[in-house]
């Protein structure tokens, strides 16, 4: 039975927005490419005066070397640093200015900018992002200064922040390849190391119309959006899309158990990991409903467990990282000492192999979908999580009109699908433990 909290949102969503209650959707996008190779995705709503511009670079942490990690991160900063006709910072100045907000972020397998504006302001909005995508401002005096607040940034992390380490390694763990193994923010030999020429050869080879996808979300009219997108973006030149890494893992590696210790830490604590397939396989939707079923619901299987029941633990977190390549099901637990880590975490494993073994009931699938399907609704109750929906598709599968079928795709997940792919994946051959012990400083 769904609880109140969870009824007033349903009730909420359903009520003011009765067209979300389905499965499937009828967004209106329109799809296209310019003469550069510039992917662009438009979604016109004029239920409210705002729109979302966001640029997705097909790049991230996995595009660069062995030795040059914290490029990306980097390039993000410089992104802020002023172009051919805007000075250092002016960009996001101008967006504050009129109201509007901006962010960035960085992961693996791209790079994405954004900003959400009153809709009058779109001609000012596509101006800024050509300018930068065709005229980046990179120099020796701002490298330097964006690889001292990186370091920093990343000493911070690791030197303050407790089980901050053990989150960096739990990665470098998990995968064999150095695409998915390095941290985003890097290593700081590297950081050090990093030239101008490294940095502006992954902004030529990845920052190009070739390499991206433009998606537009709000209250514009599509033919005066499309004339205005082409009047700033088509003669960028196209460049180059870069060369794709490979992503492949080697398979059969056995379960790999390793301890740190940590000053930071109070409490003992772990990680698991389960790799399994890429954001395209269908077995992606499956795992997406065990981590409701298992971490996320509420109350979800190991919740009741270990928090609940038992009180074996203190914090539970975790779920499903999504990669082009090799995607991650993660689960944190931080513990009360009087538990020894392997109590926990056989605890864990007896509750996976139920989960193989005896098929979900229809309440607990029921329960975990409706969950995953809240969130799902909630994100595309606004501009901006219906920009990134539209990015993400259109990165991952060329094809944004996915949006309007995807959430079917999670609700026919079955019983017997859950059980074949905890089979599949959730196997103590293909796990990572990384035990972390307080140490006293």
């Amino acid at each position: 039975m769904i609880n109140k909290a969870i009824l007033l949102v349903l009730i909420t969503i359903f009520s003011f927005f009765p067209v979300y209650s389905q499965e499937t959707f009828n967004f209106p996008v329109k799809y296209f490419k310019l003469n550069n190779g510039l992917k662009v995705v438009l979604l016109e709503d004029r239920t409210h005066p705002v729109f979302t511009l966001a640029i997705f670079f097909h790049c991230g942490s996995r595009d660069e070397k062995i030795g040059k990690t914290g490029i990306a991160q980097i390039l993000q900063n410089l992104y802020f640093q002023g172009s051919e006709n805007f000075k250092p910072m002016e960009h996001l100045l101008l967006i504050n200015k009129f109201g509007g907000e901006l962010n960035a972020f960085t992961s693996e397998d791209k790079m994405v900018f954004y900003e959400t504006l009153p809709s009058n302001l779109l001609k000012m909005a596509l101006t800024l992002e050509a300018d930068r995508m065709g005229s980046l401002r990179i120099d020796d005096g701002l490298l330097a200064i964006q690889k001292e607040i990186l370091k920093r940034e990343r000493q911070l992390k690791l030197s303050d922040q407790p089980y901050a380490r053990s989150f960096f390694r739990i990665d470098e763990l998990s995968f064999i390849n150095f695409a998915y193994s390095h941290p985003i923010i890097g290593y700081k030999e590297d950081l050090e190391l990093i030239t101008f020429k490294d940095v502006y050869d992954f902004y030529t080879n990845y920052f190009t119309p070739s390499n991206a996808c433009l998606v537009l979300v709000g209250n514009f009219s599509s033919e005066e959006a499309t004339s205005l997108i082409k009047e700033n973006f088509e003669n960028i030149n196209s460049g180059s899309s870069g060369v794709p890494p490979n992503l492949k893992e080697p398979p059969g590696r056995g379960e790999l158990i390793e301890t740190i210790y940590d000053s930071n830490a109070r409490f003992p604590a772990f990680h698991i990991a389960y790799p399994f397939p890429s954001r395209d396989s269908p077995d992606f939707y499956p795992m997406e409903i065990i981590d409701y079923l298992l971490l996320k619901g509420n109350p979800s299987i190991l919740k009741k467990k270990l928090l609940i029941e038992r009180k074996m633990a203190y914090e539970l977190g975790g779920g499903v990282e999504e990669r082009e390549g090799m995607s991650l099901f993660k689960i944190f637990v931080l513990c009360y000492p009087g538990y020894p880590l392997n109590v926990t975490q056989s605890q864990i494993f007896q509750e996976i192999e139920n989960l193989k073994n005896n098929l979900v009931s229809h309440k607990e699938i029921v329960m975990a979908k409706n969950q995953f399907k809240i969130e799902y609704l909630i994100d595309l109750r606004s501009t901006l999580g219906r920009a990134m929906k539209l990015g993400e598709f259109t990165v991952y599968f060329d094809n944004p009109y996915l949006i309007n079928e995807e959430l079917s795709r999670y609700m026919n997940v079955t019983p017997q699908d859950i059980s074949r792919v905890a089979k599949k994946y959730l196997d103590k051959r293909n796990r990572i433990i990384l035990n972390v012990i307080p140490e006293k400083k």
